[in-house]
């Protein structure tokens, strides 16, 4: 007498379960690797669109008023991070008559300073 086989045995449901648990168990930490990538480039494109924000800022003070400086603890709206805006300004640099602005926002991601840096070029244009 031949027996019918229908359905599984435990074996191959154990099997498939591990199967699963295990793609499963990869699938989650990619999905939290990629958040947290998202995340922090999130707080970098804040920190990116500061440093603009203070370069025009500086951009439309009088030449001879430009002066080093800085805004500490400026608050996120993404999370409630701060980020710290300092600028420096180099006289003469790289030539006569122009000023090199360099901008630099700093904020803590995770434990870990982050830093974005930028600048730009500054020249007085004399009207005659």
């Amino acid at each position: 007498m031949k027996r019918a086989t229908a359905g599984f045995t435990l074996i191959e449901v154990l099997v498939a379960m591990v199967i699963f648990s295990i793609s499963s168990l990869a699938v989650t930490s990619l999905m939290v690797g990629s958040m947290q990538h998202i995340s922090g480039n999130g707080l970098r494109s804040e920190a990116i669109s500061l440093a603009q924000d203070a370069i025009e800022g500086l951009r439309s003070a009088p030449y001879d008023d430009l002066a080093t400086g800085s805004e500490l603890d400026v608050l996120s709206s993404k999370g409630g991070t701060t980020f710290d805006v300092n600028w420096r300004v180099h006289t003469d640099d790289p030539m006569a008559g122009v000023k090199r602005i360099v901008v630099t926002v700093t904020w803590d991601h995770k434990g870990v300073a982050r830093t974005y840096e930028t600048e730009t070029i500054y020249t007085n244009i004399v009207r005659s």
